[in-house]
């Protein structure tokens, strides 16, 4: 156990580094996420075909009252 927290102790640094990198990563693919949600959400609802397509709703699968 005592080599386990030495190394822990003697790379510290290393590990915070990483821990941030992963932190960040982490954001960046929610906030990413978010947008392609909001975008494509906003395609399936549009009331132009091509975009509600695009956006995965056909008439068939997806019918929106009017």
């Amino acid at each position: 156990m005592g080599e386990f927290l030495s190394v822990l102790t003697e790379n510290g640094g290393l590990f915070a580094s990483f821990f941030w990198t992963g932190i960040r990563l982490f954001a960046v693919g929610a906030v990413g996420a978010l947008v392609l949600g909001i975008v494509l959400a906003s395609m399936r609802v549009s009331p132009v075909p091509a975009l509600r397509t695009v956006g995965g709703c056909t008439s068939a699968r997806c019918a929106t009252p009017r």
